[in-house]
Protein backbone atom coordinates (compact mmCIF):
# COMPACT_ATOMS: atom_id res chain seq x y z
CA UNK A 1 0.00 0.00 0.00
CA UNK A 2 1.66 3.62 -1.09
CA UNK A 3 1.50 6.17 1.21
CA UNK A 4 -0.48 7.96 -0.46
CA UNK A 5 -3.61 5.71 0.84
CA UNK A 6 -3.14 7.64 4.09
CA UNK A 7 -4.87 10.43 2.76
CA UNK A 8 -8.41 10.90 1.94
CA UNK A 9 -9.55 10.73 -1.63
CA UNK A 10 -12.15 12.90 -3.31
CA UNK A 11 -12.79 11.52 -6.37
CA UNK A 12 -16.33 13.68 -8.18
CA UNK A 13 -19.47 12.01 -9.75
CA UNK A 14 -21.78 14.64 -11.09
CA UNK A 15 -19.35 17.51 -10.32
CA UNK A 16 -19.73 16.17 -6.74
CA UNK A 17 -16.75 15.10 -4.64
CA UNK A 18 -17.37 11.48 -3.12
CA UNK A 19 -15.26 11.12 0.13
CA UNK A 20 -13.52 7.89 0.91
CA UNK A 21 -11.47 7.64 3.45
CA UNK A 22 -7.83 6.61 2.65
CA UNK A 23 -6.72 4.73 5.56
CA UNK A 24 -9.89 2.30 4.98
CA UNK A 25 -11.63 2.68 1.89
CA UNK A 26 -14.96 3.48 3.78
CA UNK A 27 -17.30 5.96 2.09
CA UNK A 28 -19.18 8.56 3.16
CA UNK A 29 -23.14 8.25 3.17
CA UNK A 30 -23.87 11.94 2.69
CA UNK A 31 -21.87 11.95 -0.26
CA UNK A 32 -23.02 9.10 -1.68
CA UNK A 33 -26.91 10.45 -1.36
CA UNK A 34 -26.54 13.64 -3.01
CA UNK A 35 -24.79 11.72 -5.93
CA UNK A 36 -27.45 8.81 -6.05
CA UNK A 37 -30.46 11.45 -5.09
CA UNK A 38 -31.81 9.43 -2.68
CA UNK A 39 -31.81 8.52 0.90
CA UNK A 40 -29.45 5.44 2.36
CA UNK A 41 -31.59 5.14 4.92
CA UNK A 42 -34.51 4.00 2.56
CA UNK A 43 -32.54 1.59 0.62
CA UNK A 44 -31.50 -0.53 4.43
CA UNK A 45 -35.01 -0.34 4.80
CA UNK A 46 -35.12 -3.38 2.07
CA UNK A 47 -35.29 -6.77 2.05
CA UNK A 48 -32.74 -6.79 -0.40
CA UNK A 49 -30.47 -4.09 2.10
CA UNK A 50 -31.05 -6.39 5.56
CA UNK A 51 -30.08 -9.61 3.85
CA UNK A 52 -26.93 -8.10 2.34
CA UNK A 53 -25.71 -6.54 5.56
CA UNK A 54 -26.61 -9.21 7.17
CA UNK A 55 -24.46 -11.95 5.01
CA UNK A 56 -21.47 -9.07 5.07
CA UNK A 57 -21.47 -9.04 8.89
CA UNK A 58 -20.88 -12.57 8.55
CA UNK A 59 -18.33 -12.49 5.93
CA UNK A 60 -16.65 -9.46 7.82
CA UNK A 61 -17.27 -10.41 11.50
CA UNK A 62 -18.53 -6.52 12.44
CA UNK A 63 -21.84 -5.26 13.03
CA UNK A 64 -23.71 -3.77 10.64
CA UNK A 65 -25.00 -0.99 12.64
CA UNK A 66 -23.99 2.75 13.07
CA UNK A 67 -21.39 2.52 15.71
CA UNK A 68 -19.26 5.78 17.22
CA UNK A 69 -15.85 4.95 15.85
CA UNK A 70 -13.07 5.23 18.81
CA UNK A 71 -10.31 4.04 19.20
CA UNK A 72 -10.68 0.84 21.00
CA UNK A 73 -14.15 -0.45 19.45
CA UNK A 74 -14.60 -2.73 16.99
CA UNK A 75 -15.59 -1.17 13.60
CA UNK A 76 -18.78 -1.64 11.62
CA UNK A 77 -19.83 -1.87 8.52
CA UNK A 78 -21.99 1.42 8.92
CA UNK A 79 -20.29 4.07 11.34
CA UNK A 80 -20.10 7.36 12.52
CA UNK A 81 -17.25 8.91 12.81
CA UNK A 82 -17.07 10.24 16.73
CA UNK A 83 -15.03 13.62 15.68
CA UNK A 84 -16.70 14.75 12.98
CA UNK A 85 -20.84 13.27 13.29
CA UNK A 86 -20.10 11.96 9.62
CA UNK A 87 -21.72 8.82 8.27
CA UNK A 88 -19.85 6.03 6.19
CA UNK A 89 -19.76 2.72 5.02
CA UNK A 90 -17.74 -0.28 4.00
CA UNK A 91 -16.73 -0.62 0.90
CA UNK A 92 -19.04 -3.46 0.16
CA UNK A 93 -21.56 -1.49 1.61
CA UNK A 94 -20.77 1.45 -0.72
CA UNK A 95 -20.70 -0.67 -3.61
CA UNK A 96 -24.06 -2.63 -2.62
CA UNK A 97 -26.00 0.52 -2.16
CA UNK A 98 -24.20 2.14 -5.81
CA UNK A 99 -26.14 -0.67 -7.72
CA UNK A 100 -29.18 1.43 -8.43
CA UNK A 101 -27.49 3.68 -11.02
CA UNK A 102 -25.07 1.39 -13.11
CA UNK A 103 -22.86 4.42 -14.19
CA UNK A 104 -22.28 5.64 -10.62
CA UNK A 105 -21.53 2.20 -9.56
CA UNK A 106 -19.10 1.31 -12.40
CA UNK A 107 -17.36 4.69 -10.72
CA UNK A 108 -17.48 3.25 -7.30
CA UNK A 109 -16.39 -0.02 -8.61
CA UNK A 110 -13.05 2.11 -10.07
CA UNK A 111 -11.94 3.83 -7.46
CA UNK A 112 -12.41 0.91 -4.97
CA UNK A 113 -10.62 -1.34 -7.28
CA UNK A 114 -7.82 1.55 -8.34
CA UNK A 115 -7.45 2.65 -4.08
CA UNK A 116 -6.71 -0.95 -3.49
CA UNK A 117 -3.67 -1.16 -6.28
CA UNK A 118 -2.41 1.58 -6.60
CA UNK A 119 -3.26 3.57 -2.82
CA UNK A 120 -5.87 6.09 -4.35
CA UNK A 121 -8.83 7.07 -6.15
CA UNK A 122 -7.99 10.26 -7.79
CA UNK A 123 -6.76 9.18 -11.25
CA UNK A 124 -3.99 12.17 -11.87
CA UNK A 125 -2.07 10.98 -8.18
CA UNK A 126 -2.08 7.02 -10.16
CA UNK A 127 -1.02 8.49 -13.07
CA UNK A 128 1.72 11.01 -11.41
CA UNK A 129 2.57 7.83 -8.47
CA UNK A 130 3.31 5.60 -11.83
CA UNK A 131 5.44 8.19 -13.46
CA UNK A 132 7.60 8.67 -10.27
CA UNK A 133 7.88 4.98 -10.00
CA UNK A 134 9.40 4.67 -13.59
CA UNK A 135 11.74 7.65 -12.61
CA UNK A 136 12.70 5.71 -10.00
CA UNK A 137 13.27 2.32 -11.97
CA UNK A 138 15.43 4.33 -15.39
CA UNK A 139 17.55 6.63 -11.84
CA UNK A 140 18.24 3.15 -10.57
CA UNK A 141 19.18 1.64 -14.16
CA UNK A 142 21.97 4.97 -14.42
CA UNK A 143 23.21 4.49 -11.17
CA UNK A 144 24.13 0.81 -11.85
CA UNK A 145 25.42 1.66 -15.37
CA UNK A 146 27.51 4.44 -13.86
CA UNK A 147 29.13 2.15 -11.15
CA UNK A 148 29.54 -0.81 -13.24
CA UNK A 149 30.17 0.55 -16.85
Amino acid sequence: MSIVSFFDQFPEYNGRAIEIRGADGYISISDLNAALGKRFADWRRTKFAKELLDELSLIYRMPTGVENRQPLRQKALIERDAATSKVYAHPAVGLSYSMSNPRFQARINAWILSMKEYGTATPHIADWTAMEYLRGVEFNRDDIRDMYG
